[in-house]
């Protein structure tokens, strides 16, 4: 099965805390990529590519703040990207994504947890995939 991560309306969030006092939420717009996965074979992978300058705090100034030099430098580092080296399964279904995440041109080992995967759109044929990054990179 393959997932194409590019349709219209794609958003990928994350969370942050800020000091312990508070979580600060951001999404990017824009993704692409894929995912496949054989669950027959217990083989998978994932190549997305995440457009940096689309963060969305709600907040236009923060925004801005975000794609300066001092955060994300998207003038140098417009994109990230997180590819799969290993996926793992608990029987049929993935259970987590080992990979490398490349943010401002540097590249760690990552460990994804996947929380959710399951067909949600039937007629259009789409998948829901969330993974939620886990641990910290090596």
């Amino acid at each position: 099965m393959r997932v194409q991560a590019s349709e219209a309306g794609d958003c990928r969030s994350k969370s942050t805390s800020h000091f312990g006092l508070s979580t600060q939420l951001s999404r990017f717009r824009k993704t692409t990529g894929t995912v496949t996965f054989d669950a027959k074979a217990k083989t998978g992978q994932a190549d997305i590519t995440i457009d940096m300058t689309t963060v969305n705090t709600g907040l236009p100034d923060f925004n801005e703040h975000l794609r300066g030099e001092d955060f994300l430098d998207t003038a140098k580092h417009s994109t990230a990207t997180c590819k799969s080296t290993r996926v793992l399964f608990d029987g049929d279904k993935p259970s987590g994504i080992e990979g490398l995440l490349t943010i401002k041109g540097i590249t760690r080992p990552v460990t994804l947890t996947v929380t959710t995967f399951g067909l949600t759109l039937p007629w259009k044929r789409s998948l829901l995939f969330e993974a939620v990054a886990t641990g910290q990179p090596r």
